[in-house]
């Protein structure tokens, strides 16, 4: 029980230093940002990227779901709408200095991120000593460290 409230002192305490540094003094680190779809980390925190990349920080970005839902095309198929959207994400990383390389898709399609593997995307989010950005739509941007 004393080595639980220990280490949630801890832990409190390396948030709370972690919490008090301003994105623009970080340089020379590894940045892994989780975000729902593609877009979502260019509309919902593309200039925090382009400063990050700006700075000389790898930027990595993980992309869970295809995006392959969502035209009002009816000759649209999923296939074609998830090739575009991944096009169109490469082109506006780009452009704020992310290079296609640091893109990873997870592949899940529009709707079922609900039924993905949850210890799969855990261990995927936590193998890695990083600052971990994460933007889901409707809340603010997170920070971690």
């Amino acid at each position: 029980m004393k080595l639980a409230a220990l280490m949630g002192l801890i832990f409190t305490c390396i948030v709370a230093q972690a919490q008090n540094t301003r994105l623009e003094n970080l340089h020379g680190k590894t940045i892994l940002l989780f975000t729902p779809h593609p877009d979502d980390d260019v509309f919902g925190a593309g200039g925090t990227i382009a400063l990050l990349n700006r700075n000389q920080n790898k930027v990595y970005i993980v992309i869970y779901t295809n995006d392959d839902k969502g035209s009002y095309d009816p000759a649209m198929s999923s296939q074609r709408l998830a090739e575009i959207r991944k096009h169109e994400e490469e082109v506006s990383e780009g452009l704020i200095g992310t290079p296609k390389e640091n893109i990873t898709w997870l592949g899940y399609d529009d709707g079922m991120l609900e039924y993905a593997a949850q210890p799969k995307l855990v261990e995927e989010a936590t193998a890695r000593n990083v600052l971990l950005l994460s933007f889901a739509s409707g809340s603010q941007l997170l920070r971690k460290y």
